[in-house]
């Protein structure tokens, strides 16, 4: 089983990724994270991507910061 992780975006330098468990072609477990500067996990996996882009977003509340894709 192997690993695809692929950034979806950053954000005050905390990254969205995706991770997607893989058996040959087949996926098997999506999931997605928010991770720190140093590639840690902050919080838990979600099963979607709108509830951890919708943090993101919310940390982008001023005209000074935005959103830049990975």
């Amino acid at each position: 089983m192997d690993v695809i992780a692929t950034d979806i975006c950053v954000a005050h330098g905390f990254r969205l990724t995706e991770f997607q468990l893989i058996n040959g072609n087949e996926i098997i477990e999506p999931f997605f994270c928010i991770r720190d500067k140093q590639g840690v996990r902050q919080g838990p996996n979600y099963d979607e991507v709108e509830e951890p882009l919708k943090i993101l977003l919310n940390m982008c509340t001023t005209e000074e910061t935005e959103l830049n894709s990975a």
